[in-house]
């Protein structure tokens, strides 16, 4: 398995104005290979885990509780992907740890084929009161 692709997926989500190719490139060379399923290993995030509440509170109010999440990580590459229930649907996640740059894809569900995605990144904030960094 080839993951000098995931710099490939990185650089386009970092970049890449629409998402849904984004999403595409992901399962195209990733999601359904066993090899890249088997680098990985189960994995908590609590970011991760907070970002996809907020996403699904937004997105579908009080139907939106998330539910069997299921992460994995690749320590190595400073990437983790997972799959998880979100208003009665099931969606996708991947995120870049050292870019701090992640998409979420969910969709909306019959009869509909459209698909949700909301890209999403991680910074430190600073709490009123922390000591400047000066």
């Amino acid at each position: 398995m080839d993951l000098a692709e995931l710099q490939v997926l990185k650089q386009k989500l970092l970049h890449d104005e629409k998402l849904a190719p984004v999403w595409s490139y992901f399962m195209d060379h990733f999601a359904d290979h066993r090899e890249f399923i088997a680098l990985g290993e189960r994995i908590n995030d609590s970011f991760v885990e907070a970002v996809l509440a907020q996403v699904s509170q937004q997105l579908f109010g009080a139907d939106g509780a998330v539910h069997n999440l299921i992460l994995t990580g690749i320590p190595e590459q400073h990437f983790l992907h997972g799959g998880f229930g979100m208003g009665g649907r099931f969606g996708g996640v991947i995120y870049f740890e050292d870019a701090q740059v992640g998409l979420l894809a969910v969709p909306v569900g019959p009869p509909s084929a459209e698909v949700k995605y909301a890209r999403f990144s991680g910074r430190f904030a600073r709490l009123p009161g922390d000591p400047s960094l000066n």
